[in-house]
């Protein structure tokens, strides 16, 4: 048998060949604004990546599933955890859907407890109803349940000896995040000196007692659905951890020992390629930190990562669309080597989850698991020279940042200080500018969205929108909210009016650019839940007129060619002028494009303009006031 070596008919190129080849396609365009453009990081991204990009890169001699964990924690396939939350309203009915969720192929439980539930339910008798039947040395358990956790502790260890469980195998993890309530809600648990000597506590009582249960909680996606980048989650996740092993260790605990205990949370967002080079970052940042503190074992950096999909790019209008984004952000965690996965919901940004949804959150997760085969191959990732290359640059950027936390005094000083919240907030400014000018699409939201849909009946304002936390805190609150919170408030106060808007397309003169022009302007009125008239186009000016007049439309939008503009838009706008709807206002003429003689046209009255550069959101506002909203 012959060895054929593929790809042996095709000669190999180099990059100076490939970059000739491109020169000569640009025909003297200018590269950098061609064909490299940036992440919202401010990564430059090249249009093609070599085997030379990788050259210089340290990382790449290690293994999957051995130091420093670049690789996954895994030597062979990629077997990530199922993971569904559970509500504890009622013990036995958590216990019961618990048990439903088994038999459905979930394999690792988080229970979430209430402030009043913790408080209710945390003791013998409840704990032994909740875990009734359940195999928990089989499975991963977590429990969210805040200062609770050395009282979790107990009833887990007794249920154990009770049920003949081996608390060696027990896996899983318990949620007293301190520094990460800190940053969500602006204020620990009880006080600072309290939280720390219970926190001290029940890390010791964890390794000794139950070793598989991690319990220092660092959850990076607080910032995430604060607006932040993938940067600023892994950098200010990175402090915490320091944070943590500068507190602990100065109380007599090894580094070793909290290393061990903690457990990452980050959220996987639609920036595909991003979030698959960001775990794999994580990991290399989380081993050179082990390394600065002198840990003694290398398997103490092992990162432990649980990733949840964003909340931030989630939207309550064309809700259908979550579904593929959470189905892209559940791969790339996968391919970037979570070690456990929540699918959200797809209308949990809005009303609490039913069973159907639920149950299509978690097939996202089987499919990709049974039918996409993802868990079979160990690091599926390993080699792109573009994620690769990805990984340096974001590992780079984080540590950088990292560094320049801890200089201005570390994680719990720069929070009270502000300094966290003012680098969140100004990354999230800085998108909200990108979705208002559609630079940023969120598709059904700022672009193609369903003027027709209503969703006022199905949601509640109050926690569709909630408010920031009020009042005095030991810090201000990193707030959660969503990129497209701007546009659906602008939507719903349309779907208030007790007569929807109407927008009439007038379309004339050169037929490419009216239809063009026409696409553009349905979808800029369609954002704010404008009513669309689209007659298909026009002979004549005059023709478009009439039927204008006849639509009793409230805008009136003239889409043409701009060298047409300087002809059409005056005769429509004189005909409209003094026009009075039954309302007794006179249609607003509009025109779609910003033509060179935009200038003569504002000094015959015409002042509505509308193009690719307007500020979408800030635009359809001021047309709901003069609209009288």
């Amino acid at each position: 048998m012959t060895d054929n070596k593929l790809f042996t008919e095709f000669p190999s190129l180099s990059r100076e060949q490939w970059e000739q080849i491109i020169q000569a396609d640009l025909k003297g365009a200018d590269y950098e604004k061609k064909l490299v453009w940036k992440t919202p990081e401010g990564f430059p991204v090249k249009p093609y990546y070599t085997e030379d990009d990788l050259a210089s890169l340290p990382f790449l001699t290690g293994m999957p599933g051995a130091f420093p964990w670049h690789r996954g924690n895994r030597m062979e396939g990629n077997p990530w955890l199922i993971q569904q939350d559970i509500w504890v309203d009622d013990p036995r009915q958590a216990n019961e859907k618990a048990l439903s969720l088994l038999e459905n192929d979930v394999n690792s439980l988080r229970f979430c407890f209430s402030k009043d539930a913790r408080g209710r339910f945390i003791n013998e008798t409840y704990f032994s109803i909740l875990l009734q039947n359940i195999h928990t040395d089989c499975i991963a358990l977590h429990f969210s349940v805040g200062n609770r956790t050395k009282d979790v502790l107990s009833l887990l260890k007794d249920h154990c000896r009770i049920n003949q469980a081996d608390q060696q195998k027990i896996t899983g993890t318990i949620d007293f995040n301190v520094l990460s309530h800190l940053a969500a809600t602006g204020d620990f648990y009880d006080v600072e000196k309290q939280d720390f000597a219970s926190l001290i506590v029940a890390v010791q009582k964890a390794r000794k007692h139950l070793p598989g249960m991690r319990i220092l909680r660092i959850d990076g996606s607080i910032f995430r659905n604060g607006g932040s980048g993938i940067v600023q989650e892994l950098a200010f996740s990175l402090s915490q951890a320091n944070e943590y092993l500068a507190i602990l260790t100065e109380k007599g605990i090894s580094v070793d020992d909290v290393l061990k205990s903690l457990h990452f949370t980050f959220a996987a967002g639609t920036s595909y390629f991003l979030e698959i080079a960001k775990l794999r970052s994580a990991r290399l940042l989380l081993s050179r930190l082990a390394e600065t503190w002198k840990a003694s074992e290398p398997e103490s950096s092992r990162m432990r990562i649980h990733s949840v999909t964003c909340n931030w790019d989630k939207t309550i209008y064309d809700p259908y669309v979550n579904v593929l984004r959470t189905t892209t952000e559940a791969m790339s965690a996968i391919l970037g080597g979570t070690d456990s996965l929540t699918v959200n919901p797809f209308d949990a940004s809005y009303k609490t989850p039913d069973e159907l949804s639920e149950r299509m959150a978690r097939n996202i997760q089987l499919i990709l698991r049974a039918e996409a085969s993802l868990d079979r191959v160990a690091d599926p990732s390993a080699g792109s020279y573009y994620i690769e290359s990805l990984v340096q640059s974001v590992a780079s950027a984080a540590w950088d940042l990292f560094r320049k936390t801890e200089a201005e005094g570390g994680f719990l000083t720069s929070l009270k200080q502000g300094k966290i919240q003012e680098q969140v907030e100004k990354f999230k400014n800085e998108r909200l500018a990108a979705i208002r000018t559609r630079r940023e699409t969120i598709l059904g939201t700022n672009q193609y969205p369903d003027f027709e849909e209503s969703v006022s009946e199905k949601i509640k304002e109050v926690s569709v929108f909630p408010k920031s936390h009020e009042g005095d805190h030991w810090c201000r609150p990193v707030f959660s909210s969503r990129g497209a919170q701007n546009f659906e408030q602008l939507r719903l106060k349309t779907e208030k009016q007790t007569l929807r808007p109407k927008v009439f397309m007038l379309s004339v003169g050169n037929l490419a650019m009216r239809v063009i022009r026409v696409n553009f302007s349905g979808n800029f009125f369609a954002a704010a839940g404008f009513g669309i008239i689209d007659k298909g186009g026009f002979e004549t000016p005059e023709a478009g007129i009439r039927a204008a007049e006849e639509s009793q439309a409230d805008i009136v939008v003239i889409c043409s060619s701009d060298d047409e503009y300087a002809t059409i838009a005056p005769v429509v706008h004189n005909a409209l002028a003094g026009k009075k709807l039954p309302n007794g206002k006179s249609p607003i003429l509009v025109v779609a494009g910003a033509p060179a003689c935009m200038e003569d046209l504002k000094a015959r009255g015409i002042s509505h303009f509308i193009h690719i550069h307007s500020n979408l959101l800030e635009t359809l506002q001021q047309f709901q006031n003069e609209l009288g909203y």
